[in-house]
Formats: structure tokens, sequence, C-alpha cells
């Protein structure tokens, strides 16, 4: 029976879920805190030092924790905890105050400072009643950092539109000549329904059909116009005041208004409304039976209700008025000079009124230059007017509403008069907007058309339904306000439409090539590049809307659909590698556009179809995207590159030889480049980190190891800021702000790390026995150690630590001499071995075998500046034996005496390799550091394997 000796090269290769005759010689059963390093090996995990308590009360699992890194002095976390919004300096713990309006709003002011300033809130910003408000904000709310401002999405809120519109076209029409000549005629031909005296219009009758929107309320759901009247208004607006309405005498259905129903009627050119009916407003209205409110027994009900619209005098008629002026022939250049031509037309047109010997109430004249304005008066309904001449039509030009041509407008016209420029008859997306702005601003002069907005248009979204943004304006001061958006400018619903998200909600935003980005359902809208513009009040207004409709701008917003068979909803987009990676439930797409990304050259393609938990957004680290994915009660994690000679996309699972190790519904997702680090966070184990550290060399990945960091409490939110993890952590009924630096080589003064969680560093005075804590652990969960490695014996009853020994330290000199101390609360690590096994070789590698018996004899373990360890053994259906390592005798320390040795430590097993878990573990606040093991084995076999 020989005696054999194999070796564990590393202790580092993370946890695998693997057979034992599979998995890799450094991987193990269980590692808890303890970190596996390239450098350090594997070592008992790094501490948590507590920065501050942010709040008195413990924020539920609900709350939305996001961190921003500003520069290196300034550093904040936002916490939304259902109620209010707060924010807080992570590296000095002091909370900032959020300004929205006049107010300041902050949980942490001075009594002097509230009595000194009214406008100062004792909290955080509340959200009820606001777009932040909601329950779930850790499933509603997204974020996104670009620059000092931070925009907040609440994915559940539908954007609205805007109510203002444009302004109708003004019922007016320029007439000029454009060339005067000898014995022509230029006449003006002007058709129109003109008043002819008589009664007041007639009222309008409309049936209302009402449905249910909540228990008790009721809106309108259609419009009918059952008899339309006569001389109304074309685009007037009527709002109908429903008063209460009886179904009959024997009993009583009220209707109560909350806010009345609006709607836009149209207009023939005889002045009679039309049956066709646009809600502007649906309504909101409350109703009862017999005094009581009641709920779905009625769903639907209609009604006509009669609402008067204002109308002209008299009744309408349809008259053709023909002014003719004739040019003389004569010598002199006055008879064709166009100003003479203009005067006659005036004088004759203005000549055919009164008509029918009414008073000439229709239409107002005014000349000024060569340019003759004729306008309906009081703006009523509307008219036809053309021009026609002796030059083939081109003497006379009229301008009314539109022309065909931006050549056919005058270079002298009225300042703001607008017309419609008509491009492809059969098309019209073509056709554009423009108005007259003279040189000097004055009504009336020279100057130049410029594209303006169609009548009757919607300007834009309603801001108050747009994500929030909160704007760092100086440390430690946050202000928060709606999201500015350019409003519509140019063109109309189909030149100009508004982005795809209107009346949609948002999913997600993010920043790509100088613009900010939304996904809507299948639709990624990004804003104009570079944002948008200034506004005359010098403030960046937001602009997804074209600036022109004449022609295509590289600026211009984008506004693209994914081409999918399947529904695609996107969820989530990340920059990479110059292009953009979009995320949906089911498929990756990527988004291209070239050196310059332009409305011209964008284009979006399927390259993947990997299944996406969308909970979090996926994690960019170095040249990676890493993204996890559910299986069944467990999470995956896959890593997605692209392949740099082909230009394939691919992802490769990193959670194979651990398949049903991380919990599902994971909530955050940190990663750090400098420590080669990810961490995860389940919702299902709210008080676990669960930890990847990888490595690669030369393009190869000799490192891919998980494990887990337990704690006490539950974490909220989490973030990496270079090698230092933050956290965010309830305890004990409070929430706290922590920080985990995890840099290799990383020790305290004495040169070493006290393991202690929530470590606050305090200084016990002469003869002193009584610490307080900032924050409020459980009673009897803490110790205190020295410095330099020596523990006292304390108790805590919440905040207050008891000595129960007393520190009277002196110098040499005999002088009291204050202790500097670490308190916080104990963590364990542990590490537990695979099963060992004998291989013999097999080709080029090794197998198990099954002719040969292993009776381990005992093992070794190599460690480096280590002051604490213990090695359990446990057999199948045996005790555990358990061995203890210290450099020092055990209960002899003293101040200042730690000793970390480097070595190896031999322990007995003396029992089979099968069913036998070997552990390392460290309860202490000690450090551990472990390179390699290996195992002395009696080896009995019955034969020898060859080939």
């Amino acid at each position: 029976m020989p005696l054999i000796n194999t070796a564990v090269p590393n202790l580092i290769q993370g946890v695998s879920q693997q057979s034992d005759a599979t998995r890799f010689a450094g991987q193990c059963e269980e590692q808890e805190n303890a970190l596996s390093s390239v450098a350090d090996g594997l070592k008992k995990r790094p501490n948590t030092r507590h920065i501050a308590k942010l709040l008195t009360s413990a924020i539920d699992s609900n709350s939305f924790v996001h961190f921003i890194n500003r520069d290196d002095d300034e550093k904040y976390v936002i916490i939304h905890d259902g109620t209010h919004l707060y924010a807080f300096n992570i590296i000095t713990g002091v909370e900032a105050e959020i300004k929205v309006g006049t107010n300041c709003y902050k949980a942490s002011w001075t009594t002097a400072e509230l009595a000194a300033n009214s406008n100062y809130v004792a909290t955080g910003y509340p959200v009820s009643g606001s777009y932040l408000n909601s329950s779930q904000a850790i499933k509603d709310l997204k974020a996104l950092t670009v620059a000092d401002g931070t925009f907040l999405l609440n994915s559940s809120h539908q954007v609205g539109l805007g109510s203002t519109y444009s302004p109708e076209l003004e019922k007016e029409a320029l007439v000029f000549v454009k060339q005067g000549d000898y014995s022509k005629n230029y006449n003006l031909h002007l058709k129109g329904s003109f008043s002819t005296g008589g009664a007041a219009g007639t009222t309008a009758t409309a049936t209302i059909n009402m449905i249910t929107k909540g228990n008790s309320n009721m809106q309108v759901g259609s419009v009918t116009i059952t008899n339309g009247g006569t001389l109304y208004e074309a685009g007037t607006t009527t709002t109908f005041s429903i008063p209460q309405y009886h179904a009959s005498s024997a009993s009583v259905f009220q209707l109560v208004t909350l806010s009345d129903a609006v709607f836009q009627i149209s207009v023939d050119s005889n002045g009679v409304i039309q049956n066709n009916v646009t809600i502007l407003n649906s309504g909101n209205y409350q109703y009862r039976y017999s005094n009581s409110f009641r709920g779905d027994s009625y769903r639907s009900f209609a009604f006509s209700e009669a609402s008067t619209v204002s109308a002209p005098t008299g009744s309408g008629s349809s008259t053709d008025v023909d002014v003719e002026a004739i040019s003389e022939d004569k010598s002199t250049a006055d008879h064709a000079d166009t100003q003479n031509i203009l005067t006659r037309i005036e004088t004759e047109f203005v000549g055919d009124f009164p008509v029918n010997g009414n008073t000439n109430d229709d239409f107002t004249t005014h000349k000024e230059g060569n340019l003759l304005v004729i306008t309906r008066a009081n703006n009523k309904t509307d008219f036809k007017i053309s021009g026609s001449d002796g030059l083939a039509n081109t003497g006379l030009g009229v301008v009314y509403k539109e022309v065909n041509s931006i050549s056919d407008l005058p270079t002298y016209a009225k300042n703001g008069f607008r017309v419609k420029v008509k491009g492809d008859v059969e098309l019209s997306e073509d056709d554009y907007y423009v108005k007259f702005e003279t040189t000097d601003g004055q009504t009336y002069g020279n100057g130049s058309w410029v594209e303006c907005l169609a009548p009757n248009v919607r300007l834009g979204l309603d801001s108050s339904t747009l994500p929030n943004i909160l704007l760092n304006t100086a440390p430690n001061t946050f202000t928060l306000s709606t999201m500015p958006v350019k409003e519509r400018g140019v063109g109309d619903d189909n030149t100009n439409p508004l982005p795809s998200f209107a009346s949609q909600t948002i999913s997600n935003l993010f920043f790509f090539k100088n613009r900010l980005g939304f996904l809507s359902n299948e639709n990624i809208i990004l804003s104009e590049s570079g944002l948008g513009a200034l506004n005359e009040a010098s403030n960046l207004e937001y602009n997804f809307l074209r600036t022109t409709v004449t022609t295509l701008l590289d600026s211009d917003p984008i506004d693209v659909s994914v081409a999918s068979s399947r529904v695609t909803n996107l969820k989530s987009a990340k920059g990479f590698q110059e292009n953009l990676i979009l995320f949906s439930e089911n498929g990756q797409f990527v988004m291209k556009g070239g050196d310059v990304l332009t409305p011209r050259t964008v284009s979006i393609t399927p390259i993947t179809n990997f299944s996406f938990e969308d909970q979090v957004d996926p994690l960019p680290l170095g040249s990676y995207i890493y993204f996890p994915f559910t299986r069944g009660a467990f999470t995956g994690m896959r890593e997605f590159t692209v392949n740099a000679s082909t230009d394939n996309y691919d992802s490769t699972e990193v959670t194979e030889h651990v398949p049903a190790y991380i919990p599902k519904n994971i909530i955050d997702m940190a990663g750090t480049t400098s420590e080669d680090m990810i961490v995860l966070l389940s919702g299902d184990e709210k008080g676990s980190l669960y930890i990847y550290n990888y490595f690669w060399n030369n393009n190869q990945k000799v490192l891919s190891a998980w494990s887990k960091f337990t704690f006490t409490g539950e974490i909220r939110g989490i973030e990496f800021i270079e090698s230092t993890l933050y956290a965010v952590i309830t305890n004990n009924g409070e929430t706290n702000l922590l920080e985990m630096p995890l840099e290799s080589g990383l020790t305290d003064t004495a040169g070493f790390v006290t393991h202690l969680d929530m470590r606050v560093a305090s200084t016990v005075t002469h003869g002193s026995s009584t610490i307080t804590l900032p924050y409020t652990p459980a009673d009897n969960s803490v110790e205190v150690y020295t410095t330099d490695g020596l523990k006292l014996n304390a108790t805590n009853s919440g905040a207050t630590v008891t000595l129960t020994q007393a520190v009277n330290d002196v110098d040499i000199n005999g002088n009291d001499i204050d202790t500097p101390v670490f308190t916080g609360i104990p963590y364990t690590m542990k590490y537990t071995f695979s099963e060992q096994l004998f291989k013999a070789k097999a080709g080029q590698g090794s197998s198990p075998s099954n002719a040969a018996k292993l009776m381990v004899r005992n093992g070794s373990i190599y460690f480096d500046k280590t002051a604490f360890f213990k090695v359990k053994v446990t057999p199948k259906h045996r005790n555990t034996t358990e061995n203890v390592f210290t450099p020092d005798i055990v209960g002899s320390s003293t101040l200042g005496s730690l000793d970390l040795d480097s070595g190896f430590y031999r322990f007995p097993v003396f029992t089979k390799a099968q069913d036998t878990t070997i552990t390392i573990e460290n309860e202490s606040a000690l450090p551990s550091n472990f390179q390699s093991a290996e195992f002395e084995s009696f080896l009995h076999s019955r034969s020898n394997r060859y080939g």
C-alpha cells in the first residue's frame, strides 16, 4: 500500500457543482466570505467599513438605489423609498439637499436652519402625486447619469400629449402685381359665404355615450352630432358641461361634473357642423343613483345634450365676386405701373361691396406698398380667392393658405403671414409651411420666408409625464425638475410626427454618441445630436423632433423600430465597440450608424437570441457585456462579445459549472475592471452577494471563480467605484452606507486587515470602558479589537459598547495612552475542499480509477501572512475533528504582539477520502491567506492502468 502525495496547486478556482471527478483541482465545494485573488491567493474577504447612517428607518425591498460617480471629490447615492427621494454624499455620508421649485428638502436640517428659512423642509422630496410616484420603485425606476445630470425614468408612467395647438391660418390673402403691362386685364376672383341678415344660428344637439372609468367614475366614450345647426365657425372648440340627468320621475340619476369634456367640431363651407367629432378631453364625471354612488351596474348610457356655439348673425349664401382692373392702352408708363394697377384692383374690389345692398362687414382691405391684404372680418367662414390676367396668369400674384412653390411668394409681405407650400400633388410628406419675417421686424416690409409649423397641430408632449432631471448644481446640492422638451416648430403630423414614445411608456433610457435615447416597445428613439438646443433663457431643451422638413439633417433625431417576426419589447441598450447593443427578453440586436450616426446611416440587425433577465441592465466590462438569465429557480450569467476578425456576436455562459448556485430574481449587478470582479445581488437572498472573479492571460481566461459573501442585514443597492464596492444595507431597523475596499495588498496601518463588518475606528481613552457606535447593531453582536490585533472583551446594548476589561495602557515613561480600536460585527470565512480522488493516467490526461482505494493520512495547507484559522475534518457518520492554527500560544497575546506567520500547516485526517468533508474556517477578525494544499494518502490498487 504505497503512500502517495496529491496536490491542489491553488485554492482560487471557486465553487463548482460538477462531479468531483470532473472538477479542476483548485475548485471547491463551498467558498463563503473568501476572496479568490490572483496576486494574494485565497484570503478572508475584506471587511465593510461604516460610512454613515443614512436613515433612522430601514428602507424596504421595493426601494430604488442609484449611485453617482461625479468625480474624485463628489460621489452620491440616490434613494427612493416609495415615499421620498433622498441624496447622500458617499464620501462624507452627509445628506445633500434636493431643491424643487422654491423648497429645499432633506431630513437632516438643523433646528436653526429650519427656523431661518421657511422653504427648508425636514424630509426627503415627497414623491406622492409626482411623476416619480411608485410603490415598487426598484421595478419602475431607471436612472441614467450624464455629466452633472441624472435622468430619473418612471417606466410605468405613460408619456402624455401636450394640450397646446398651433393657431389656425388666418383668413387672409395677399395680392400683389408681379408684372405690369399695357391693355391687360387683371382679374381677382372671390367666392365665399356672405352675411345677408336673418335669424341667429340653430343649436347643435349631440348624442353622448358615456362609459365607466372606475368604480364610480365615467368619461365620454363617443359623440355623435344629431342636429348640426348652421353658421358655426370652422374649427370651433366647444365644451359640453353636462348637468344633472334624470332618468325618470321615479328615480333620479345624477351626474356630478369633475372635469368637462372638450370636443373639436368641423364645419363645412356653408357653416353647418359636420357629423364628425374629435374628443380632445374625455372629461371625468361621478354618478350616483338615488343619492348613493354606483359602480358597475351602469356600464354605459347615451343621452342628448345641446350646446350653442357662437355664430354670425344671419343665414349663409355662396356668392362669386369678380373684380376686374384694366390698365388702359396709353403711352405713359404710369398706366403699366404696378402700384397703379394694385390701386385700381383695390378700388374695384371695394366697389363691389356691399353685396346685395348689405353692409360691408365681411372683408377688410389694406394696401401697403406693392401689396394688397384682404382679410375676412372677425375671421369668419372660409373663402376662395384666385387671380387671372392677360399675361398668361403670370402678372398677378395671389397668396391664400397654400401655394405650389416657394417662388410664388413675394419678397415684400406682412410679418408673420403663414402659408403652405405644396410639393407633389399626390404626396403630403413633402408639404411644408412657411411664415414671413420682415428684415427690420416691422409689420410690412422686405424680408424672407422661413419654415414654420402647420396650423392646428399639437405642439408637443406633456413635460410633466417625461423623465425628471436631478441636476448637481453645487457640492451636496441637487435641483429636481421636469425634463424640458423642445416643442414642434415645423411641419405637421405627416412630415414631423411626434416621437413614437408619445402616449406610450418608456422602458429604459441610454446615452449614445452624444444623443439621449429612449426605448419604447420595439422602438429606439434618439434625440437630436447634441441633445437639443438652448432656448431664449439659455436653458437646454431636449429635442426629439425635426428642425426642418425640407431636408433630412445628419443631426436630426432618430426614431426607428426593430424588425422581428416575434413580439419584441426592448428592455436595455448598451454602447459596445462603437455600436449599440439592444436587449429584449429573448433576443439581442445591434444598431449601427457608421462613423457618424445619422437618420440616413442607422440600421438595426438581429444578432443573437439569448434569454435575458430584464430586472437589471447588462453590465459592460472591458471588452465584454455580462447579463443574467433565469434558469428555473436559479440564475445564470452570460459573457457577450464580438469576434474581432469575423464581426460575429456570441456569448459564453460563465455559470455552466454552477447551474444551481445563484438564486433567481437578480435585482442589482456591479463590476470593476480594476479587480476583475462582478457582484450579483438577488432579491431572493438579500443578505448575500454572489461574486465572480475572472482573469485573462493572453486572450485566455485562466480564472473563472464563483463564491459568496454573506452579511448581517439586507442589501438594497451596490456599486463599484474603481476598486471599492459601496452598498446601502439595512440592519436592525436602520439604513446604513458601507464601503468594502477590494484592492490587492490592502492593509491597515498595522500591516494587516482587521476583519469586522460595519467596522468603525475609534479611540478608547485611558481607563474608559464604553464606545458609542454611529449605528445600532443587535445586542451582543459586535467585537472590539485593538488596531494591532488584540481582542478585547466587550458586550454591547444597541449602539453602546461596554468593555469588560479596562484598557489602562501607559508608555515607557508611565504616561497614560489612548488606545485606537476597531469595533464591528464578526463574520466567518469558509472553504470546503472537493473530495480527494486518485486519478490515474488516461491518454494525455487522467481520470478516477475504480481499481484504487484512497485513505487520506493528512493534509497540508500553505499559507502566507496568517494569524488564525481552523481546519475541520468531518468523516461520514463520525464527529468533526477541529485543528486550530495560531502562531502564538493560545491566550497569550498581548498588546502589540500579533505575529503573522507564513509556511505550511499539517493536519491529520486518517479516514477514507470518500464522503469526508474538509473545511477551512476563520471566524476571528485576524487575517488568513492560503496559496495551495496537498494531501498524503495511502493508495491500495488492485491493478495498474496503462495507456
